[in-house]
């Protein structure tokens, strides 16, 4: 009895350690079998975040740059004058200001003008003023009057006997000088006159107004005696 009974049970240990051993192997296959199954194949469709920035990306478009040609910009209408001339600087600054009183602006300018020359006949420098003197007595009662004793400046004691714009007389007061045995200089000065101008700029006045306004300030301050020139120029 047992004798059976050790022999049923190492039988049952045999069954045990069969079963136990199958099963391994079959989740061994198992196993095997899902690693070697063929992969299915990757979805082409991408996750919906990355489809979403990629659709912002390729519609966003480059900020339009705006260019703007200042030749073509409308500019602000002005009109340009000269107003002259002046024989004296306070003359065309009093008109600047009276201008600038109803706001428009102007730039006094001064010009040279050359005219004809001047021709002057004089006895040279004496030694003292009070021979200068005698020799202008001298001279007046010889009948050679017009003459006067120059008394500053760097012909001090000289004796002037005119001064002439036209070259032949002066040539013949030379010459009477010399006939009564005098040494006489003929000196050719030219003559430069200084005048003033005033260059103005009115904006957004129609020609015959701004002109109105001009001849207004000259009149208000020089009054309606004057030869004052009003010229229209280009800016």
């Amino acid at each position: 009895m047992k004798l059976m009974f050790f022999i049923l049970l190492l039988l049952n240990v045999a069954l045990l350690i069969f079963v136990f051993s199958t099963g391994k192997s079959t989740d061994a296959v198992i196993g095997s079998n899902a690693d070697t199954a063929e992969p299915s194949p990757p979805s082409t469709a991408a996750p919906p975040e990355k489809v979403a920035r990629a659709t912002v990306h390729t519609e966003q478009k480059p900020a339009a740059i705006e260019i703007v040609d200042t030749e073509l910009e409308p500019t602000v209408s002005q009109l340009c004058f000269r107003i002259g001339p002046f024989d004296q600087s306070r003359e065309a600054d009093r008109i600047k200001g009276e201008l600038g009183r109803v706001g428009i602006k102007s730039r006094r300018r001064r010009s040279e003008q050359k005219n004809s020359d001047n021709y002057w006949v004089y006895l040279p420098p004496y030694s003292s003023k009070a021979e200068a003197i005698r020799a202008s007595r001298e001279l007046a009662a010889k009948g050679i009057g017009d003459n006067f004793v120059i008394s500053t400046g760097a012909n001090k004691n000289a004796i002037s006997l005119g001064l002439y714009t036209s070259k032949s007389k002066a040539e013949a007061r030379y010459a009477v000088l010399v006939e009564r045995g005098y040494e006489p200089v003929l000196d050719v000065r030219p003559q430069r006159r200084i005048r003033y101008w005033l260059s103005v700029v009115t904006k957004q006045l129609a020609e015959s107004e701004a002109l109105e306004i001009l001849r207004k300030a000259v009149h208000t301050t020089l009054g309606g005696n004057h030869k004052i020139q009003f010229q229209h120029k280009e800016c």
